[in-house]
């Protein structure tokens, strides 16, 4: 047992970790996952103790919720407790690591159906899925990361995941000078992470375009937004059902990831563009073939939420934490088409988004509505539905010019015979939410995610609307002229 070091501290919650923390419920909990897939095994040991150093590194990871006062809340990170290890379970710090034999590539292991009670457990739970050939040697390792969101979101959560990686190798013989390359972390960070990095008069730049962008906001909170499946029954919403998460899972190879990339920087406009419009398409498409499932019984836009990184370079040395915002994109279905002018309409979104930094809305919203009124009961039960999709684009995950580690000619992680050879993520669902897709970019290949409701979408259902995401993808790409 490796003896814990450290004393407990307290960080109160930002407004935005705490509507996150308390729009979480066990029908719909604010749950992520990452899962890494590696040809090869781990040495158990080594596992655990580059967890532990990875867990002190980003103490919300493996910190406790607690109520501090009325409508008051806060992370609370414990005494490190250290390891103990176990043949089954294992804690580290108190984050639980189920290790399980089994077939890897399959369906997420049911170790990680239970959602994450904050006030009883850290934010993260690990489980490690070892497939082993007819001589009993590890051949396949899978190691699928649940994070709630409110503590951590996808670019700090890959950071996490990057000094766990660095400290294994190290801990497994590897050399790499490189590595002294890397930025170290700013532990005092996570006591002004709801600053995002910014200062008094960047703040008060970032509320004047919040003050103009005030009709807007009001639109947003009182349009009404068309869901894309049925209302499931409500009994089915007090917990999640023996099938979540719900997960599917599609690979561009890294030639037609190069292609579409050139496409889209030829054309200029963005993949994430692309992705937007082919979401629209998939939710006017997929309502029109399946109206027995499809929402019904009103009339209004679909709306596609699209999380943003607050982060600048300065708040990008913080420790995982959750620095990230959404905005949103309202289109009625008369409006949704595969022309060029939709595409750069969209494309004019998005570009007044980074350039305005519109994110902070959502956040500066949620701020000024605790400090008026105390609470955000408000926001919590005003809209039964805040989207129609969600899309999530990662971006490069381990990158080379980010993250230095050896690598395969194919350009993936290696751990000597340990080769990350894929990597997969999820995004949470909501209440009539049904769908949210998640993507990123690996060793040159792009991966999606379709994180689904299966209480109102069946398995058949998810995989035709994922295949009319990817189709609009390839048909937008190859005539992005028209």
């Amino acid at each position: 047992m490796e003896k814990g070091c450290g004393a407990a501290m307290l960080y109160p919650m930002t407004p935005f970790e705490e509507y996150m923390y308390l729009d979480s419920s066990a029908g719909y909990p604010m749950d992520c996952y990452i899962r890494l897939r590696f040809r090869g095994g781990f040495s158990h040991v080594d596992l655990e103790r580059a967890l532990a150093l990875a867990l002190r590194q980003h103490p919300l990871m493996y910190a406790r919720s607690e109520q501090t006062g009325k409508n008051r809340y806060a992370w609370r990170i414990p005494e490190a407790s250290g390891v103990v290890s176990g043949p089954e379970v294992s804690t580290i710090h108190g984050v639980r690591v189920f290790w399980e034999k089994g077939v890897c590539r399959g369906d997420f292991p049911r170790s990680m159906n239970a959602p994450l009670n904050l006030a009883e457990e850290p934010p993260l739970r690990l489980a490690v899925v070892e497939e082993s050939d007819q001589a009993g040697e590890v051949v396949r390792t899978d190691i699928t990361f649940k994070l709630h969101h409110a503590a951590a979101d996808a670019i700090g959560s890959i950071r996490f995941l990057m000094d766990f990686l660095v400290d294994y190798a190290k801990r497994a013989g590897v050399v790499c000078d490189d590595w002294k390359h890397l930025s170290p972390l700013s532990p005092e960070g996570l006591k002004t992470r709801g600053w995002c990095g910014r200062g008094v008069l960047e703040w008060l730049r970032l509320l004047g375009i919040a003050g103009i962008r005030l009709r807007r906001c009001l639109v947003f909170v009182f349009r009404r937004i068309l869901p894309l499946a049925k209302r499931p029954e409500v009994e089915t919403t007090r917990q999640v059902d023996a099938r979540y998460p719900a997960i599917l899972f599609h690979l561009w190879g890294a030639e037609e990831t190069a292609s579409m990339l050139r496409t889209c920087r030829g054309q200029d406009f963005t993949m994430n563009d692309v992705l937007l419009q082919a979401g629209f398409l998939a939710l006017r498409d997929w309502r029109k073939e399946h109206p027995d499932d499809a929402f019904d019984g009103l009339e209004a836009p679909f709306r596609i939420a699209v999380p943003t990184n607050l982060r600048n370079a300065r708040a990008g040395l913080f420790p995982a934490a959750n620095m990230v915002s959404m905005v949103f994109l309202d289109r009625k279905i008369a409006e949704i088409d595969d022309s060029r002018l939709f595409l750069e309409r969209i494309h004019r979104e998005m570009n007044d988004v980074k350039r305005l930094e519109l994110g902070f809305l959502l956040v500066q919203g949620i701020a000024v509505v605790k400090r008026m009124l105390g609470s955000l009961d408000a926001i919590l039960g005003f809209s039964e539905c805040w989207t129609s999709l969600v899309i999530s684009n990662i971006g490069p995950v381990f990158s080379p010019r980010k993250f230095p580690f050896p690598r395969t000619d194919k350009g993936e992680l290696c751990i000597h015979d340990t080769v990350l050879e894929e990597v997969e993520s999820a995004s949470p669902i909501r209440p009539l939410t049904s769908v949210a897709l998640c993507v990123s970019t690996y060793a040159g290949r792009t991966g999606i995610t379709l994180h689904y409701d299966s209480r109102t979408i069946s398995a058949a259902l998810a995989q035709d609307f994922m295949d009319r995401v990817l189709s609009y993808v390839r048909v937008l790409l190859a005539s992005p002229g028209k």
